[in-house]
Formats: C-alpha cells, sequence, structure tokens
C-alpha cells in the first residue's frame, strides 16, 4: 500500500506562508490550494514531505510559523547529533527535551517517567495559546524520531492534547500508530511503556546522514512494524480478510492460543480489533484510490456483509463516503 496523507496536514502546514511564498511553493509540487481543500483527498507521501521541506525552507523557520518566534534551520539536525550518542532511548529524549527548552518558540518539553509509563510532554510557557498543528506535527516528529533511533516501532499507550477534540481526530491514528486519544488536557504529551526506556540506541553517523538528507520523507513514510505482534496479526487478517475472520481463526492461523495473542498484543498497547479496523481503513483507501474493483467488490473484499455497513465504517474513519473519497482521489 502507497503511503499517503490527509489533505489536513498539507493545508496547516501552508497556512502561514505569504500568499506569494505558498503560490511559489505550491506550483513548485506541482500542487494547487483549491485541490488541497477537498477533506476526502489524501496526498502521496512523497510529495507531502515535499511540501513541508519546502516550506520551511521558504519560510527559514522549522515551526512554519507556529512557534511563538522563527525556529532557525539546523535545530532539528543539531538535536539529532546530540541524542545520536545518548545510552539508550530515555537519554536520547532527555536531550532532546532538554535542548528544545533552549529554544525560544514558547513551548516547554520534559519527559517523565511513571511507576509504568514514560510520557514526552508540551506545554505552552506562560499560558500562551498554539495552534493545534504545532503539538499535533512536534509529537509526530518526535515519536517517529524514537522509532527511527532504536529501529523499531514503539507501541504508545495513548496520545493526549491540550484543545478540543478537532474535526481530523480521525487521521490522528495515522500518525501515531494508535486510536486512543484524549483532548481538553491539561498538556499535550504522548505515553509509552517503560520498558522501552532502556532500549539501545540503533543508529550511526552514517544512518544519521541518510536520515537528514530528508528527514520529513523517513518520518511520513516510516513503518517499522514487521518486528511485531500487530505486524503478524496484519499480515494474517489480510489473507482472510473476506471471510471477516475474529481472533480465534488468526490466533489459531499464528500457533498460539487467543488468550495468548491478546496478552502479546496488549503488552504492544495494542487491540485485535483497533488492528482488523487500520487494515480495513488502510486497504479501502488504496483500493478506492488504485483499483476500478466496484464499493459493492471492496466491500465485500474486507469482509463486510453488506454495502451500507461498509460505507458507514469507512465514513467514520476518513469523514467521507466511499464514493466521494474515490472521486477525490482518482488518478
Amino acid at each position: 500500500m502507497n503511503k499517503s496523507s490527509p489533505n489536513y496536514f498539507a493545508l496547516a502546514a501552508l497556512k502561514h506562508l505569504p500568499p506569494r511564498l505558498k503560490e511559489a511553493v505550491l506550483m513548485q509540487n506541482g500542487l494547487s490550494e483549491q485541490g488541497l481543500q477537498d477533506d476526502a483527498k489524501a496526498l502521496d507521501g512523497r510529495l507531502h514531505a515535499n511540501l513541508v521541506r519546502d516550506i520551511m525552507l521558504a519560510c527559514d523557520d522549522e515551526q512554519i510559523g507556529y512557534g511563538q518566534e522563527p525556529q532557525p534551520l539546523g535545530s532539528w539536525a543539531t538535536m539529532t547529533q546530540l541524542c545520536l550518542s545518548a545510552e539508550n532511548l530515555g537519554e536520547a529524549l532527555r536531550r532532546l527535551a532538554r535542548f528544545y527548552r533552549l529554544v525560544p518558540w514558547g513551548i516547554e518539553t520534559r519527559l517523565e517517567t511513571g511507576e509504568r509509563e514514560t510520557r514526552f510532554i508540551m506545554r505552552p510557557v506562560k499560558n500562551t495559546a498554539f495552534e493545534p498543528y504545532l503539538y499535533e506535527s512536534f509529537l509526530f516528529y518526535v515519536y517517529r524520531f524514537s522509532n527511527w533511533l532504536i529501529n523499531r516501532q514503539i507501541p504508545l499507550s495513548k496520545v493526549e492534547f491540550n484543545f478540543p477534540v478537532p474535526p481530523q481526530r480521525n487521521q490522528y491514528r495515522y500518525l501515531f500508530h494508535i486510536s486512543r486519544f484524549e483532548f481538553d488536557q491539561p498538556q499535550s504529551q504522548f505515553s509509552f511503556p517503560n520498558s522501552y526506556f532502556k532500549e539501545p540506541i540503533r543508529q550511526d553517523a552514517q544512518s544519521l546522514k541518510r536520515f537528514l538528507m530528508h528527514t520529513n520523507l523517513h518520518m511520513i513514510v516510516q513503518d517499522f512494524s514487521h518486528n511485531s505482534w500487530q505486524y503478524r496479526v496484519q499480515q494474517s487478517l489480510s489473507k482472510n480478510l473476506a471471510d471477516n475472520p475474529g481472533i480465534e481463526q488468526i490466533a489459531a492461523s499464528l500457533g498460539v492460543h487467543p488468550h495468548t495473542l491478546r496478552q502479546r498484543l496488549q503488552s504492544e498497547s495494542s487491540q485485535f480489533h483497533e488492528i482488523k479496523q487500520n487494515l480495513r481503513s488502510e486497504l479501502a483507501c488504496d483500493l478506492l484510490r488504485n483499483s476500478k474493483q466496484t464499493i459493492e467488490a471492496i466491500a465485500c473484499q474486507l469482509g463486510f456483509s453488506e454495502t451500507s455497513a461498509f460505507s458507514r465504517a469507512f465514513k467514520s474513519w476518513t469523514g467521507s463516503s466511499p464514493l466521494r473519497y474515490r472521486q477525490a482521489n482518482s488518478i
């Protein structure tokens, strides 16, 4: 399946560019603002990465207008070099948080470790109000960078935001590989099991050099899920999805008891139903964009007994109907 990003994130990234620069950046990437207005349309992951990179270069600000003050280009690269020599993930994230406390962007970053979970926290300084995209994008980058450092996907326990439920909430699971989000919280943060705190850094100077050649691309198309039980379940489901298998059938195909499978998924902060819904959503989007199958055939292929049930589910995943999504994303 091709990696793609909802148009919301591209439009949000463009928001603070002056009209002349915005037009130039869009033209440079073969895009138009009008074409990005359709909520049902998705942007190719590589194109999205190129767009964000070009926006940063155009406005000379790594926070693309969302911070209290512009963040000089090279800030992120300097931070990654500081983190690379850390002994483990926890120490790397402490360095990251400390680095961004020195940057005058209006946000305080902290790493706090509790009895079972570690939290990466963002708090506005002096109760300054910031737009949701600042929190969405920075937590996304820190999370994906953490995955890259240890060369595996960290199963987040929860992601919290200090703003009300936004229209784009259904898109967050593609950013954080989780479906559990809370809003109107005192601070924005993500949490993960303490067992990952001591994970060793598995990158070096050469891999960092490759990473920094196009950080945005590495973040957006990142996929380390092949090392997990979530991935095994996903692979087994994808072979039998039309039969709408339950956890008993999938556990049998993996040679484990259903209770054991639930425990192993729980250890990765995941659930069978969540994996199944995410797989259905990703496959549905891919088939609607890239195949000529009817919506009825796609519903059947994804294990829905009725097309109407598929349409309702798809709208809950993406905010649009299957037909509108296909029309908006047809090549």
